[in-house]
């Protein structure tokens, strides 16, 4: 007997199952085909879109005169990316007389440009209005005439003014508010850091305290520290200095010196004269020291005619080293040698920058005055004299000395000085 025949699978099946499987794998890979196809097409489609896209930017790019796309466009800070100067810009172009010419709010820090036909002391009022207003301080005033620049700030931020002075005789006109450009290159300004700026001193020293004038006593209470030089032998000499002492102020000796014969001036019984040997120096001296207690140094007091005499400044120098005091040239003479001595015999140099009341009114005062902060913020330091015996320059001491010192200007005693 023969074995029995196996069949392979699906050989026993129906012709008609088998030729319906086959279709149906037909008509799958049909569908495939058109999903790739479909698929395809839609890439295709979306890559001429952009391709389309970019050429019309392209084309408006080389409409507008740009000769091919910058690889990072700019982006100009916003409003509200620097509102500090958006204020300083605001207000200044509401002030009469002060033209807001331009403002880069790019530039870091910002730099407003500033046009004005006002004379310094009008503009700083301005600026101290702005300063009150807009709670900053400023941090830097440097130039020379008739363009400044000046920086403010206010916690981390920072606007620098870029002012200039023009012609007081051609008004200057604000320009419309809504409308800001920005600097040409050659006009910005460098960028800075603050770290940079020196911090601004100031020694104020208050001249013939001791006298009996009753204003002088009112100056011991302004709020920032100060240098008195007591005129020796007076009646109050001896209890100013004292007083001066505890409040923490600087103490000097107002050394009398022999002024120019033309000066019409009342002289003191004692003074240096040209010609005294160094003993007489030495007595004076003593015997100054002793009706002003605690003194420090001295400055001169009159002397336009001692301090050009070499030998005696020579001398006086001598005296002052021994006994580990200062001296302060008050320079009432363009040709003094004290400064030259002084510095020759190992001091430290200081000369007064500013007379505050050579003329004793009050605009003149405020004048003076911001011209010695202004030197001050220059230079890091300065050295201005005022005197006790005029109360216009109390009062405007007792109104601008707190407004100084919020900004940022540091009152010391001249001492501090190097």
């Amino acid at each position: 007997m023969s074995a029995p025949k196996i069949s392979p699978p699906g050989a026993n099946l129906p012709m008609n199952l088998c030729m319906a499987g086959k279709k149906n794998q037909t008509q799958q890979r049909a569908r495939e085909k058109s999903f790739i196809l479909v698929t395809s097409a839609l890439i295709l489609l979306t890559l001429a879109g952009l391709v389309a896209l970019d050429g019309q930017n392209r084309a408006r790019l080389f409409a507008s005169g740009v000769s091919k796309p910058p690889k990072q466009p700019i982006q100009e800070i916003s409003v509200s990316a620097a509102p500090l100067a958006d204020e300083a810009f605001s207000y200044f172009a509401k002030q009469e007389g002060i033209q807001t010419q331009a403002l880069n709010s790019i530039h870091s820090p910002p730099v407003l440009s500033l046009a004005t036909a006002l004379p310094e002391i009008g503009f700083s009022r301005i600026l101290e209005g702005f300063l009150k207003d807009s709670s900053c301080r400023l941090q830097k005033w440097e130039g020379e005439t008739p363009r400044y620049s000046i920086t403010l700030g206010r916690g981390q931020e920072g606007v620098t003014l870029d002012l200039r002075f023009a012609d007081a005789s051609k008004p200057v006109q604000n320009e419309p508010t809504g409308h800001k450009k920005l600097f040409q290159a050659s006009d910005t300004l460098p960028d800075l850091p603050a770290a940079q700026f020196p911090p601004a001193k100031i020694a104020l020293i208050l001249d013939d305290a001791g006298s009996g004038a009753q204003s002088q006593w009112v100056f011991l209470d302004l709020p920032v520290r100060l240098s008195f030089a007591v005129l020796p032998g007076h009646p109050n000499s001896r209890r100013f200095a004292e007083m001066a002492r505890a409040r923490g102020h600087d103490v000097l000796v107002h050394l009398p010196m022999q002024p120019n014969n033309s000066e019409r001036q009342a002289l003191e019984k004692e003074m240096l004269k040209p010609g005294m040997d160094e003993r007489e120096v030495a007595r004076v001296l003593d015997a100054a020291l002793l009706t002003v207690p605690g003194a420090r140094g001295i400055n001169n007091h009159q002397g336009s005619l001692a301090t050009q005499d070499r030998d005696l400044m020579r001398r006086l120098m001598r005296c002052l080293t021994l006994r580990g005091l200062f001296f302060v040239d008050s320079f009432t003479h363009a040709a003094s040698v004290g400064l030259e001595e002084a510095i020759r015999a190992g001091m430290p140099g200081r000369r007064r920058d500013f007379f505050l009341d050579d003329t004793v009114e009050a605009a003149a005062i405020e004048e003076a005055l911001h011209s010695l902060v202004r030197k001050a913020i220059r230079n890091g330091k300065a050295i201005g004299i005022g005197h006790v015996t005029k109360p216009e320059t109390l009062r405007v001491l007792q109104e601008k000395l707190p407004l100084y010192r919020a900004r940022g200007i540091e009152f010391v005693g001249v001492s501090e000085f190097p």
